[in-house]
C-alpha cells in the first residue's frame, strides 16, 4: 500500500494516524479523546476505518466503522462488553473480533452473529474461509495458535 494506518493510545494525544511508508508525512486522523481508535484497520477501498471505540457513553469497547473524515460513523456492536481486535474478512463482507475473550464472527450488516471459541487476536485466512487466533492449549499451560472454520467446525491447534 501507499499509506500506513496505525493507532496509538499514548503518543501525541493518541488516536489514529496515517503515514507514508517511510514516515515522511504523518498526520493524526482522530485523537484518542474523540475516537480512541484501538486496533484500527482500513476497509477495502481505504475510505473507511474499522476499530474498537471506547466511550464514556457505554461500558467496554464497541466495534465501529467510520469514514476517514470522521463524519459518518456506524456502530457495529452494541452489547456493552469488551469487543476487541476487529478484522474485516478479505472479501469485506464479514467481521471477526474477540468479544469477552471469545472469537465472534458476523456479517458486516450485523446479521449472522456467531461465537466460535474462546480466544483473541483473530486473523482471516486469505480466502476468508477460516480464522487463526490465540488461545490457551488444552491443558491451559501456555498460549498457542488455533484454526477454526467460520461455521465453528474443524477446530485445530496449530502451534504446541
Amino acid at each position: 500500500g501507499k499509506m500506513i494506518l496505525m493507532s496509538s493510545p499514548y503518543v501525541v494525544g493518541g488516536g489514529v494516524f496515517i503515514s507514508t511508508p517511510f514516515w515522511g508525512d504523518v498526520r493524526q486522523l482522530f485523537d484518542s479523546q474523540t475516537y480512541s481508535g484501538f486496533s484500527a484497520k482500513w476497509t477495502r477501498n481505504m475510505d473507511k476505518i474499522i476499530y474498537e471505540k471506547v466511550s464514556h457513553d457505554w461500558h467496554g469497547g464497541e466495534i465501529v466503522i467510520i469514514d476517514t473524515l470522521g463524519i459518518n460513523e456506524l456502530r457495529i456492536t452494541n452489547d456493552n462488553v469488551d469487543d476487541r481486535y476487529p478484522v474485516l474478512s478479505n472479501t469485506f463482507d464479514m467481521i471477526v473480533w474477540s468479544s469477552r475473550v471469545k472469537i465472534t464472527v458476523m456479517k458486516i450488516d450485523g446479521t449472522g452473529r456467531k461465537t466460535l471459541d474462546y480466544g483473541q487476536y483473530p486473523s482471516w485466512s486469505p480466502e476468508s474461509d477460516f480464522i487463526v487466533y490465540s488461545n490457551a492449549n488444552n491443558d491451559f499451560t501456555k498460549e498457542v495458535l488455533w484454526r477454526i472454520n467460520i461455521d465453528g467446525s474443524d477446530k485445530t491447534q496449530l502451534t504446541f
